[in-house]
């Protein structure tokens, strides 16, 4: 079933209760998907609207040809006839428009981040679904302000994330499959740029550490598959999909597009290529227009450490997953992703 003919049904009452919960899930969860829907029924009332008024109009004609004409009373009936008319028009246009996707809203002219907002909801529900693990992570995140995603870049407890995640942080928190509870700390912050650089306090968390990505050398190509690692959810989420522009918003040389489906909790999460090397982080995306997500480049990550002087000694210089299938690669790089955890002023 397409879009439209879903928001079709969901207007018309026809969803029934489990396609109806799954639509209110949906709505939740995904951003883009509940603006499309907002827009559809703004366009169905408003086509509903339109229709009201043309039987007012037709009901007001046929009334006043019953009427005495004269000069001023004619005057003013052409005058109303006229303003209903184009109020008519406008509004009926502004929300063909709007549902179209050529009337955009504010949001279209900015990047949406993607922190995630911490839902305090049906918590003790989600917990008993939950694994041992995934309990665990939740009570991490009793009274956080936010949630997002981070990766490791060096085999020394560096990370990195997306600054307006962490920005105004208090305590700062990290966790996956391996690690329970991690505290992080921030290196470097580069607000130009979204970047921020976190290290894990406790050194005994990555004495071990053997990272098998390496920052890609230069720019990827237009239309080359792609794949992330985050944490929109507590259990750790795979998406691909494709570069499909080299530049970013307002034609940021700094940004990928691509077309992976993100949503908040992906920001500071890791974009890799098919080999699987890391070719840039997750921004945010534009929330009017499907599949437009953004990646702060890996040339402008290595910009940025070398700048903070965080040198090539400390970054893993062997790139070990380029012969490696998919699921093999992402065994080898979920170790190093995490679900960042931030607690504000």
């Amino acid at each position: 079933m397409n879009q439209e003919a879903l928001f079709e049904r969901a207007q018309n009452g026809e969803l029934s209760q489990p396609e109806q919960e799954q639509f209110n899930q949906r709505c939740q969860n995904d951003p883009a998907f509940n603006s499309e829907w907002q827009s559809y029924k703004y366009f169905f009332e408003s086509l509903q609207y339109w229709n009201q008024k043309s039987k007012f109009i037709e009901q007001y004609q046929r009334e006043t040809k019953k009427a005495p004409v004269g000069p001023i009373y004619s005057t003013k009936k052409r005058l109303l006839a006229a303003t209903l008319i184009i109020l008519i028009s406008v509004f009926s246009t502004i929300a063909i428009l709007r549902f179209s996707g050529l009337f955009l809203h504010s949001n279209s002219s900015e990047i949406t981040y993607l922190n995630r907002k911490v839902d305090k909801i049906d918590q003790h529900q989600q917990d008993a679904k939950s694994t041992e693990a995934l309990k665990k992570r939740k009570a991490l995140s009793v009274n956080a302000h936010s949630e997002g995603s981070a990766f490791a870049i060096n085999n020394q407890g560096y990370l990195l994330t997306s600054y307006h995640l962490i920005n105004g942080y208090k305590e700062m928190f990290i966790s996956n499959d391996q690690f329970e509870r991690l505290t992080v700390k921030l290196e470097y912050a580069h607000p130009e740029t979204d970047l921020a650089v976190l290290r894990i306090e406790d050194s005994l968390a990555y004495s071990k550490w053997n990272i098998p990505y390496i920052l890609r050398n230069g720019n990827a190509a237009l239309g080359e598959d792609v794949f992330t690692l985050g944490y929109p959810r507590k259990d750790v989420v795979y998406g691909s999909g494709v570069l499909s522009s080299r530049t970013g918003f307002d034609e940021d040389s700094t940004l990928y597009q691509v077309s992976i489906p993100v949503n908040p909790g992906n920001s500071g999460g890791p974009v890799f290529d098919g080999s699987g090397q890391l070719i840039g982080m997750i921004k945010g995306k534009n929330i009017s227009a499907e599949g437009e997500s953004f990646a702060v480049k890996s040339c402008t990550i290595k910009k940025t450490l070398t700048d903070w002087n965080i040198n090539k000694s400390k970054t893993p210089a062997i790139h070990k997953l380029g012969r490696l299938n998919r699921p093999l690669q992402l065994k080898k790089i979920n170790p190093y992703i995490f679900n960042l955890v931030v607690f504000k002023k």
